[in-house]
């Protein structure tokens, strides 16, 4: 609840800015007659540490037939869930099993049947997502890490760029208005745009054996993004 007040805050001072620019001195808000016209865009951007961050483990086997395959990545599996159990700040997803059979390159027989299942965990808790990722590698590879925002921050940084970027608007729209010797402006047409910050994979590269006798703990270090929130904006300028 106290999120929502704060955003409402924020968004009820976003809309001051707003009618400081619309609701200039001499504004013909029932004017339908537009002229001259200017366009510009002005944009709002912060570093913002990454406070999420996402994981895909990875397992894979072979045996020579499926059930058995099966039984295995079942086992496998079971074992990293009972691992994984409890951990209420990390948030578990896992993929079905596949399966594929393996040829011999001479005789052209089945050779084996392999198969793969996959466990992706993500967390704003870099700590308990180390302690499992540490605790799972024993028998799963650690095939990719991402490090983003989450949807919480962004929420937040996004309303607090949109009254930086009001600002600029205010402040060039009566700049404009001030050198070209005019009254005031009236806002034709305005466009709020966020950019998505980009995120940060840490990939293959990265990845730790699958069978290594000692379980090291992976070194997490999440860096930022850029959020960036661009305004297009159309203005009348009044005489």
């Amino acid at each position: 609840m106290s999120r929502l007040i704060a955003r409402a805050a924020r968004l009820a001072l976003g809309s001051a800015l707003f009618a400081a620019v619309f609701l200039a001195p001499g504004l013909r808000a029932a004017d339908n007659v537009v002229e001259n016209r200017v366009q510009f865009s002005v944009r709002a951007e912060r570093d913002v540490a990454n406070d999420r961050i996402g994981a895909v483990l990875r397992v894979e086997r072979q045996a020579p037939d499926v059930r058995r395959l099966n039984n295995t990545l079942n086992a496998l599996m079971a074992d990293a869930m009972q691992a994984i159990e409890g951990v209420d700040s990390v948030e578990v997803q896992t993929s079905p099993a596949g399966t594929w059979p393996q040829y011999d390159n001479k005789t052209g027989k089945l050779k084996q049947w392999r198969g793969s299942q996959t466990i992706r965990l993500e967390s704003d808790d870099f700590a308990a997502a180390q302690s499992l990722m540490q605790a799972l590698q024993g028998e799963f590879a650690i095939q990719q890490v991402v490090y983003s925002l989450a949807p919480e921050t962004r929420e937040d940084v996004e309303d607090e760029l949109i009254q930086e970027a009001l600002i600029k608007v205010q402040n060039r729209a009566e700049l404009v208005s001030r050198q070209m010797g005019m009254s005031g402006v009236r806002i034709i047409n305005l466009s709020i745009n966020p950019a998505s910050a980009p995120v940060r994979h840490m990939g293959r590269e990265m990845a730790m054996s699958a069978r290594a006798d000692v379980a090291v703990a992976p070194t997490l270090e999440g860096g930022s993004g850029t959020v960036t929130m661009h305004i297009n904006v159309e203005i009348e300028l009044l005489p």
